[in-house]
């Protein structure tokens, strides 16, 4: 994987960047992750859910997917229907990218001290739907940690690219002196801290469906999560409000 630092904001010695490929396989594997190869196909496990506006969200560890306005478990309705939709294979293979990922960003960070997998974990699938509540506004500033509460490091892994799949949809970190923008293409991978000295937002999408996975990490043991081992749930939280 060729990581290189880059974007540095020199008003905050604590942020930290890095742009560069994905872990060797991972682009496939994730691809292939979103058209399922158990006996539910992508088309039938997507009809489950659907955010009434803004991102479409599918948790990893929680099984929870968009609908409406809601959440729904997909991994309970997909067992109803006496179907599977990952194999444990599927898991095994998404630790050991996960642990890549993680192992990349201490090494580049020059991190010592353990980094633990944190919640949400997940995909989001962004089309050129209008938000129907304020909650569906993804173009606004925010910051990860904020947001979601123990985010210390966060990774994205992009799975479409801006210009073939969609329009729009850039990441911007809101610098103090000037915006910088990172066009997602499949196969990149973005990993920065996760405080206000890397707030951003993402343009919105005007065309196609823009597709990105979300892995974070944290310094802090007790806010840890257990690797997905394709059984069920394995944290029980909500995910939040404004994801």
């Amino acid at each position: 994987s060729s990581l290189t630092m880059y974007f540095p904001n020199l008003t905050s010695p604590s942020c930290q960047r890095l742009l560069g490929k994905s872990p060797v396989g991972a682009l496939a594997f994730f691809q292939c992750l979103l058209t399922p190869h158990s006996n539910v196909t992508q088309q039938e496990w997507l009809s489950l859910g659907g955010a009434a506006g803004g991102p479409t969200i599918l948790d990893l560890h929680s099984g929870a997917l968009s609908l409406g306005e809601q959440f729904v478990d997909v991994f309970q309705l997909v067992q109803m229907r006496n179907k599977t939709l990952y194999r444990e294979s599927d898991f095994a293979r998404y630790t050991a990218i996960k642990d890549t990922i993680r192992k990349l960003v201490q090494e580049q960070f020059g991190i010592t001290a353990p980094l633990y997998l944190t919640k949400p974990t997940f995909f989001s699938f962004i089309s050129d739907k209008g938000a129907v509540t304020e909650h569906d506004e993804y173009w606004h500033d925010h910051v990860d940690r904020v947001t979601y509460g123990t985010f210390d490091y966060t990774c994205l892994l992009y799975l479409s690219t801006y210009g073939d799949e969609f329009e729009g949809g850039e990441f911007i970190f809101s610098d103090s002196d000037k915006d910088r923008v990172i066009q997602p293409r499949a196969g990149r991978l973005s990993c920065f801290t996760s405080g206000p000295e890397n707030t951003h937002r993402i343009s919105k999408v005007s065309r196609g469906r823009r597709l990105a996975l979300t892995i974070a990490f944290t310094c802090s043991e007790r806010h840890s999560i257990p690797d997905p081992n394709g059984g069920g749930a394995t944290t029980t939280e909500a995910l939040p409000e404004d994801l």
